[in-house]
């Protein structure tokens, strides 16, 4: 029936021994003396009552009995916390307020201090996950989620509900971002823990890159920030993401050309280009953007564009045979070129002297 094991304890009618915890129950005519085996001291004593059994709690200063067949509760001083009306009861290892119960053919959680918290017609197993209570139903595996004061946040309904954590890093500033990850009839959706919000599962698949949540659905595409807040409805194709420090971009594409979209902003900061790319080496954040006839080379960190027809000096610079080692990047036709050797940019006029008498100049725009 349940599944939260615990080691039982030595049963007896006339006295009770645990030897985990070392209690010895005595009686004493009529009365009853609870001992600390340790102390050789007595903890409490009350009136005995010749119940059918008795065995301690584990996890709480309580005993279980049983009358005519049915179990409840008292504490050390003998006075009953639950009536014997269960046909099982439990301890939660991990909560000495809560037990589990079976009374006809019903299953639930009570509470030694609030009575009963759940009841439910099925038999169920529970986990402590972040302050949280994951139930699941034993008859067809089915998960849903109480919060501390036993509200039901999620109904038992998921195939799954599994904690996720990530470790954000924001202006040299650290925040933990954990939430659930749920699964419905194959589609998968989210629950924030710290806004209490939830994303319900109608996608086919979420990944948590950076700040965001990129979900994915028929092949279409959207974006939520880590708070839950829809960026981007789940209606575009994406292309390449871009995250240098504060830089959060995503391209989307359009007609055969792409936009590139700020995630940061929420706005859209080039639009219906060919092709994009991260020019690596470079101190600043800077993109080549290919459009039409044009290479545009944008400087993200100080907002600066400089635009270049490029295929007649790259006609050209095949040409010189002699210097193409130098070559293996970008050519511009506005008298310079800019090349790469051992990984750092410099500049090189067209006839490939140097520029500003500095071959070894870096490259920034």
């Amino acid at each position: 029936m349940f599944t939260n094991s615990k080691k039982r304890r030595k049963r007896v009618t006339i006295y009770l021994y645990d030897d985990e915890l070392n209690y010895f129950l005595k009686i004493r005519g009529k009365e009853a003396l609870i001992i600390d085996f340790n102390l050789k001291s007595i903890i409490s004593s009350f009136e005995f009552y010749n119940y059918e059994d008795l065995y301690f709690f584990y996890y709480s200063n309580n005993i279980f009995f049983k009358e005519n067949k049915k179990i409840g509760a008292i504490d050390f001083a003998g006075e009953i916390i639950l009536k014997p009306e269960f046909e099982f009861l439990d301890e939660i290892s991990f909560n000495e307020d809560l037990l589990q119960f079976k009374k006809l053919q019903h299953f639930g959680l009570i509470s030694l201090t609030q009575g009963v918290v759940l009841e439910v017609s099925y038999d169920f197993e529970i986990e402590e996950v972040k302050n949280y209570y994951i139930i699941k139903n034993n008859t067809n595996n089915l998960k849903g989620l109480l919060n501390q004061n036993y509200d039901i946040v999620l109904p038992v309904k998921y195939s799954s509900i599994d904690i996720c954590q990530e470790l954000l890093t924001k202006n040299n500033l650290f925040q933990e971002v954990e939430y659930f990850e749920l699964e419905l009839n194959n589609k998968k959706g989210l629950y924030i823990i710290k806004l209490n919000k939830i994303i319900f599962p109608i996608y086919d698949n979420i990944d948590f890159i950076d700040f965001f949540f990129f979900v994915k659905m028929k092949n279409k595409e959207g974006v939520f920030d880590f708070e839950g807040n829809e960026i981007l409805e789940c209606f575009y194709s994406f292309g390449k993401y871009f995250n240098y420090g504060v830089h959060q971009y995503v391209e989307i594409e359009n007609n055969n050309n792409y936009d590139l979209f700020d995630l940061l902003n929420k706005k859209y900061i080039l639009q219906n280009y060919k092709e994009c790319k991260k020019i690596s080496g470079c101190e600043n954040f800077v993109l080549q953007i290919k459009k039409e006839n044009l290479i545009k080379y944008k400087n993200l960190d100080t907002c600066k564009e400089t635009i270049y027809q490029f295929e007649d000096l790259y006609e050209q610079a095949n040409a010189e045979n002699d210097r193409q080692s130098f070559l293996d990047y970008y050519r511009f036709s506005d008298e310079r070129l800019i090349i790469k050797k051992d990984g750092q940019f410099g500049f090189m006029d067209k006839n490939f002297g140097r520029a500003n008498g500095n071959r070894n100049s870096i490259f920034t725009l």
